[in-house]
C-alpha cells in the first residue's frame, strides 16, 4: 500500500516523462481497442444463439465443366425436404429477404423483412414477446415486428393489429412482436412474414426453380455433418433429377456450412481481419514499447532516486513494486480515458467498424480486450521495473549516465518498422480502392441513375413511360434492364447441339435502349431492334472466347435451356458486371418482349441536381403510383459496392496517424536522453572547434543503421502483407517497386527533418552553458 501511495504522489507531479507516458498508452489503447472491436465484432458473428454450434445453412455447390461455384443460395424447397428426409436434422427452415417501404400514417418506414415460416422462430431461439406465429403466420397478411422497429414506428402505442401499407397496395397486419435480433448476424430482420409472400413477388419457390433462397438446419445433439453431407444427393434425386442435369455437365451438391463460420470465413473479412489484426498488435506494441523507451529517458533522475530509496532501507523487492504500481495507475488512468473517448466516439466506432457500444463493452468483447492490456501492462512495466531495482547504492552520490544505447536503439528499430508497415500499407489499400473507383468498368456512369419505379411494366407500358421521362427537358437517356451492374447477375448453363452444359453465363434482359444509354461499346453486328426475333441475343467477347468461336461470331448458335436454339446478333465489348473482386464473366444479354417485364431502368441526366431528382420523382409517381419511387446514383451504388474497402481505408489511416504519433513521441524522448547523456562531449567538442553540423552528424548517426533496418524491415513485411491482401481481386495494382522506394524515403526523411531540428538547438548552443550545468 505504501508503494502503491509512492507512486501515486510520483504521478501528480507528472515528471519522468509522465505525460507522454500518459499519452502514448491512451493512444495506443485506444485504438487498439477500437481495431480489436471490430476483430471481435467478426469473430462473434452468428454466435449469440443458444445453439449455434449446431446450426447450419445450406450451401450448394455447382460444378461445371469449366469451374465450380459455391453459393450460399438454394432452391426454396431443399431445407424442408433435408428436415423430412433425415432424422438427423432436428429443424429446419427457409428465408426469402424483401425490403419493402411500408406507410404507416404519412410515414414511410424501410424495413428489413424475412418471408420464412414458423420453424424459424424455433431454429434460432428467438424470443416472442406477444402474438402466436404458429397461427399468426398462416396468413399472408400477418407480420411479426422486431421490439425496435415497432417502437420506431408506432412510438409507445399498442402495435398489435396496426396496419402498414405497401406502395403496390399490398396491406399487412401486425399481429405479433418478437425480441431484437443482434447486429452480428447472417439472419438479422426487422419483420417477418409468412412465406407465402413469395407468390406475391413473382419467385419462383418450387424444384429447379431460382436458387436464390437461404436454408438453415439445426441438427441433433452429437450429430455431425459428415454423416449426413454423403446421403443428401440420394435422397433428394426422387425429388428432383438432379442425376439427368450432372449428365449434360451441371453438377448439383448439397454441403452444411456452420453458421457460426459463414461470415469471418468469407475471403474478403477474413482478409481484412488479418490485416486489423496485424494494425492493432503493431500499435499496442509501439504504444508499450513507446513506454519502455520513455523509461529509459528518465533513467538518470530516477537511477538517483530509486538509489537514495535503497540507501534508505528499501529492497530490490520494495524499487521493483514502486515501478510495477506506477505502470498499474498509468494504464489504469489512460483504461479510464479510453472508455471516456470509446463513449464520447461511439457513433463514430459505430460507423467505422460496426460494433455497436453494447458490443463494445460486452463481456464477449472484454474477454478478449483484458488479457490484451494486461500483456500491455507486463511488456511495459516488468523491463523499467527490473531495470530500476538493479540500480546500484552508489549512483546517489554521483551522476548516473546509463547508456543503454542498444535497449533504446531495439526499441526504437521495432517502432520504425511498424511505422513504415503501416504507411506503406495505406498507399497499397489506398492506390487500389482509387482503383475500384475509378477504372473504366466498360459502360458510363456520370450522370447515370438507377430506380426500380416500374418493375413489372410490360414493353408498350415501358415505352409509354419511356417517351414520358423522355419529354423531361434534363434526361438525355433510358433504358431498362434486371438490375444495376454492380450487383452482379444471375446465371444459366449455356448447352451445345446435344445439348451438353458448356459454362454458366451472366444474363439479363433489355430494352433496344439499354445499350446506347449505358455507353456499352458494340464491337460485331447490331443492336436489337424494337420488335426483335425470338431467339437472338447479344454475347460480350469473353462469351465468344468461351464458345472457341473464330473469326465473326454473327450469325452463330447455341442453346439456353429451351428446344430453339438462340442466334447471335451482335457481339459487345467486355464490361462489368460485378465488382473488381470478380473477373470478366461470360454474357448474354436478350431483348425484352411482352413475356418478360422489366425490373429496374437507368436513367442518362444531364446533371445530377436536386432538382432534376425532384422532377424526375414527381414524374415517376404519376406513372407509377402504386410503387416506391427510390432512385439512386449509379457513383453512389459504386461507393456502397466498396464500402469495406473504404472503412479498411480509413481505419488504416487513423492507426498510421497514431503510430507515427507516437513513435515520434519515442524518437524525440531518445534525442533528448542522448543530448542530455552527451552534453559535456558536445560542449568539449565544441571548444576544440567542431562545427554545429558536425555535432548534428554526431548524434544522427546513431540512428542511421536502426532507421535503414526499420525501413528494410517494414517495407518487406507491407510488401508481403500487401500482395496477400490483393489476392482477393481480379483486378489489382501492381506492387511496384517505386512505391516502396518513395515510402522509404518519406519516412526516412520524416525522421531525419525532425532529428535535425532537434539536434540543431544544442548544436548552437553556447558551450559555456552547458559545462556550468555539469
Amino acid at each position: 500500500m505504501k508503494t502503491l501511495s509512492y507512486a501515486f504522489k510520483y504521478l501528480l507531479k507528472l515528471r519522468g516523462n509522465n505525460v507522454i507516458k500518459l499519452i502514448s498508452i491512451t493512444m495506443g489503447l485506444f485504438l487498439g481497442w477500437v481495431f480489436l472491436a471490430k476483430i471481435v465484432y467478426v469473430e462473434s458473428y452468428n454466435k449469440s444463439f443458444p445453439d449455434a454450434e449446431r446450426i447450419y445453412r445450406v450451401d450448394e455447390r455447382v460444378t461445371l465443366p469449366d469451374r465450380e461455384i459455391r453459393a450460399g443460395y438454394i432452391s426454396a424447397p431443399v431445407a424442408p425436404a433435408l428436415k423430412d428426409e433425415f432424422p438427423e436434422i432436428e429443424t429446419a427452415t427457409v428465408i426469402c429477404r424483401h425490403f419493402p417501404l411500408l406507410t404507416h400514417g404519412e410515414h414511410p418506414f424501410e424495413i428489413n423483412i424475412a418471408c420464412t415460416d414458423t420453424a424459424f422462430f424455433d431454429l434460432f431461439s428467438i424470443e416472442v414477446l406477444s402474438g402466436d406465429p404458429e397461427q399468426a403466420l398462416q396468413d399472408p397478411d400477418n407480420l411479426f415486428l422486431s421490439r425496435k422497429t415497432a417502437r420506431r414506428i408506432f412510438g409507445e402505442a399498442d402495435p398489435i393489429g396496426q396496419m402498414l401499407e405497401e406502395a403496390t397496395g399490398t396491406h399487412y397486419r401486425v399481429a405479433g412482436i418478437f425480441e431484437d435480433l443482434p447486429d452480428n448476424t447472417d439472419v438479422r430482420c426487422e419483420g417477418i412474414v409468412s412465406f407465402d409472400n413469395v407468390k406475391k413477388m413473382r419467385r419462383n419457390s418450387g424444384w429447379g426453380g431460382g436458387d436464390s433462397y437461404t436454408g438453415y438446419v439445426r441438427l441433433v445433439p452429437q450429430a455431425v455433418p459428415d454423416s449426413i453431407e454423403p446421403r443428401i444427393m440420394d435422397v433428394l434425386q426422387k425429388y428432383y433429377d438432379y442425376a439427368g442435369d450432372a449428365a449434360q455437365g451441371f453438377k448439383i451438391e448439397y454441403f452444411f456450412n456452420p453458421m457460426t463460420d459463414i461470415y469471418a470465413q468469407q475471403p474478403d473479412v477474413k482478409n481484412a481481419t488479418q490485416l486489423l489484426i496485424l494494425l492493432a498488435v503493431a500499435i499496442l506494441f509501439v504504444s508499450a514499447l513507446n513506454y519502455v523507451l520513455s523509461n529509459f529517458s528518465s533513467l538518470p533522475e530516477r537511477g538517483r532516486t530509486m538509489a537514495m530509496h535503497k540507501c534508505n532501507g528499501a529492497r530490490k523487492s520494495d524499487i521493483f513494486s514502486i515501478m510495477m504500481s506506477e505502470t498499474s495507475l498509468l494504464i489504469l488512468i489512460s483504461f479510464l480515458f479510453v472508455i471516456a473517448l470509446l463513449f464520447g466516439l461511439r457513433d463514430t466506432i459505430q460507423k467505422m467498424v460496426g460494433a455497436t457500444p453494447k458490443m463494445l463493452f460486452s463481456g464477449y468483447n472484454l474477454r478478449y480486450i483484458i488479457p490484451i492490456v494486461a500483456g500491455v501492462f507486463l511488456l511495459a512495466g516488468l523491463v523499467p521495473a527490473n531495470l530500476l531495482a538493479r540500480i546500484p547504492v552508489t549512483t546517489a552520490y554521483r551522476r548516473y549516465s546509463p547508456s543503454n544505447r542498444l535497449w533504446k536503439q531495439a526499441l526504437l528499430l521495432i517502432q520504425f518498422t511498424a511505422v513504415t508497415l503501416l504507411i506503406s500499407l495505406l498507399v497499397t489499400v489506398a492506390r487500389q480502392y482509387d482503383l475500384m473507383l475509378r477504372e473504366n468498368p466498360g459502360y458510363n456512369t456520370k450522370n447515370m441513375l438507377h430506380t426500380e419505379a416500374l418493375a413489372g411494366r410490360n414493353i408498350q407500358q415501358y415505352e409509354t413511360a419511356r417517351q414520358e421521362l423522355l419529354s423531361l427537358p434534363f434526361v438525355t437517356g433510358i433504358g431498362a434492364g434486371c438490375h444495376p451492374l454492380e450487383g452482379g447477375y444471375s446465371g444459366n448453363p449455356v448447352q451445345d447441339d446435344q445439348k451438353n452444359n458448356l459454362f454458366v453465363t451472366r444474363l439479363d434482359v433489355i430494352s433496344p435502349d439499354y445499350i446506347p444509354t449505358m455507353g456499352i461499346q458494340l464491337k460485331q453486328g447490331e443492336n436489337f431492334e424494337n420488335m426483335p426475333t425470338e431467339g437472338q441475343v447479344i454475347v460480350n467477347e469473353e462469351f465468344v472466347r468461351k464458345m472457341g468461336w473464330q473469326g465473326n461470331p454473327v450469325g452463330n448458335s447455341f442453346f439456353f435451356g429451351s428446344p430453339t436454339p438462340c442466334t447471335v446478333i451482335g457481339v459487345v465489348r467486355d464490361f462489368r458486371t460485378s465488382t473488381l473482386r470478380a473477373g470478366i464473366e461470360p454474357l448474354a444479354l436478350f431483348c425484352m418482349n411482352d413475356q418478360n417485364g422489366i425490373e429496374d431502368i437507368q436513367i442518362r441526366v444531364d446533371a445530377i441536381t436536386p432538382e432534376n431528382i425532384a422532377s424526375l420523382t414527381a414524374k415517376l409517381k404519376t406513372l407509377a403510383p402504386e410503387q416506391d419511387i427510390r432512385i439512386w446514383a449509379y457513383d453512389d451504388l459504386t461507393l456502397n459496392a466498396y464500402y469495406n474497402e473504404r472503412m479498411l481505408r480509413n481505419m488504416i489511416f487513423v492507426g498510421v496517424f497514431i503510430t507515427l504519433a507516437i513513435s515520434l513521441i519515442g524518437l524525440l524522448g531518445f534525442i533528448n536522453d542522448e543530448i542530455r547523456r552527451r552534453s559535456k562531449e558536445i560542449a568539449i567538442r565544441k571548444v576544440n572547434g567542431a562545427t554545429p553540423g558536425s555535432v548534428v552528424r554526431l548524434i544522427a548517426s546513431d540512428l542511421k543503421y536502426t532507421v535503414c533496418a526499420g525501413i528494410v524491415a517494414g517495407l518487406g513485411l507491407s510488401f508481403l502483407q500487401g500482395r496477400h491482401w490483393l489476392e482477393r481481386f481480379a483486378v489489382k495494382v501492381p506492387l511496384s517497386l517505386w512505391i516502396y522506394i518513395v515510402c522509404g524515403i518519406a519516412v526516412a526523411g520524416l525522421i531525419c527533418a525532425i532529428t535535425v531540428l532537434k539536434i540543431r538547438k544544442t548544436a548552437n548552443e553556447n558551450p559555456v552553458n552547458s559545462i556550468k550545468k555539469e
